[in-house]
């Protein structure tokens, strides 16, 4: 098979941050060239204007099946102010020829300004699942030589200064004289696209029983949107949410992508765990907005083994990255939480929840090697003190009150149902 890329750009360059950008009159071409067997590559130049001294920024948005999702989503990314980013749109092997149809969608926007951003829309031949799906777009992005990897889901739109707002504060440092190194992951305030007084996130925090949550759920962005930390604006979390954050190229160099045995759910919270364990610092900018239809991509695979997977993925998240003093100090709360939602679930016959449950932890440990496997690798690279990781989590029975109102009191649907 072969790389087909349609240009539409000039026939002179210009490079920006590693990115080659053409400009000048812009002359249709069509460039022919080898490629990897399992990816057909499109690429597309649409003019927006660029800094040389601005870093680039590859954003990557993964497509499944969710064509006006993706669509408006891209339409809002070219509306935004930071003036050096790509946009690559990964389709895993959507129905309906959705990947061409994106295609066509790209090829269609006009050209109004000098600099153009590139667009590359790749067409997986099978689905590779989230972490798969962007790993094929993170690994070109670092091969073109991006500064920086923005995930961004298809089922977003973005504020205009979601990029610039990040970039521009302190610019992107924190002072010299701080504790704080520069930051590996940023999370954004990630908003409720239907409902714009309520926050889907505004990253991860990691709870006493191994949990990752979402920091700040249904809370309102007020709250939230002018917090600042003795050094910066940037607050510390425990992770970001992959639906909209943004990576640091050399993080993702030197601790590796997304692993793609999570295939979907908690690969995120996987490599900010791995991060931090690793020494990197992740932080939330509380003025990078993204409204988030929430659960329209994922509402689509709600199954038993879809839940099954996503517990499971939980505790290798958990079980691959955390320090053994961390692990035995919360293992009582583990057992207890693992014991109580049996015993609730089956008293109050919720026979899912029992199901799901017990069949996850099966799941995790049938993957006791590979866990072990994966842990050592990670260890071998720990940075952070066991005592800092343990002190920055957040005692479970606060969440786990509100579960058991929710689902036992109130009689709500839990996310294993």
């Amino acid at each position: 098979m072969k790389q087909i890329s349609t240009v539409i750009a000039s026939t002179t360059s210009q490079s920006h941050g590693g990115f080659t950008s053409p400009i000048g009159a812009h002359n249709p071409r069509v460039l022919v060239g080898d490629m990897e067997p399992e990816h057909l590559y499109f690429a597309f130049y649409i003019s927006h204007f660029t800094l040389p001294s601005s870093p680039h920024i590859a954003i990557i948005i993964l497509n499944w099946n969710g064509l006006e999702d993706t669509q408006q989503c891209v339409d809002s990314v070219l509306k935004n102010s930071y003036p050096n980013y790509s946009i690559m749109i990964i389709d895993n092997a959507s129905d309906n020829n959705e990947a061409q149809k994106i295609k066509d969608y790209i090829n269609s926007k006009k050209i109004t300004n000098t600099f153009p951003t590139v667009i590359h829309v790749t067409e997986n031949n099978s689905n590779l699942g989230f972490a798969g799906g962007n790993n094929v777009g993170i690994k070109k992005a670092l091969s073109d030589g991006a500064d920086w990897i923005f995930l961004l889901n298809n089922d977003t739109t973005v504020d205009p200064n979601f990029l610039t707002n990040i970039i521009s504060t302190q610019d992107f440092t924190f002072p010299k004289d701080s504790n704080i190194p520069n930051p590996g992951i940023v999370s954004t305030m990630m908003i409720n696209y239907y409902d714009h007084n309520k926050l889907d996130n505004i990253g991860h925090d990691l709870l006493t029983t191994g949990d990752t949550i979402p920091r700040a759920r249904n809370q309102q962005p007020e709250k939230y949107s002018i917090l600042k930390t003795q050094n910066s604006q940037f607050q510390t979390t425990f992770g970001a949410c992959a639906g909209a954050a943004l990576y640091s190229a050399p993080m993702l160099t030197q601790i590796g992508l997304l692993d793609d045995d999570f295939f979907l759910n908690y690969e995120d919270s996987d490599l900010s765990l791995r991060a931090i364990t690793s020494g990197w610092k992740t932080v939330f900018c509380p003025t990078s907005k993204v409204y988030h239809k929430i659960n329209a991509s994922i509402g689509k695979i709600k199954d038993t083994s879809y839940r099954i997977r996503s517990q499971r993925n939980q505790l290798w998240a958990y079980l691959h990255n955390t320090p053994w003093p961390v692990i035995i100090l919360n293992l009582p709360w583990i057992l207890f939480r693992d014991i109580s939602v049996i015993l609730i679930s089956l008293i109050t016959l919720r026979w899912t929840i029992t199901k799901i449950f017990i069949l996850s932890r099966y799941e995790t440990l049938k993957s006791a090697p590979t866990i072990w496997k994966k842990r050592r690798k990670v260890m071998k690279h720990q940075k952070i003190s066991w005592w800092n990781y343990w002190k920055n989590q957040k005692s479970f029975f606060t969440t786990y009150w509100e579960y058991f109102k929710e689902i036992v009191l109130e009689r709500k649907s839990s996310v294993m149902e």
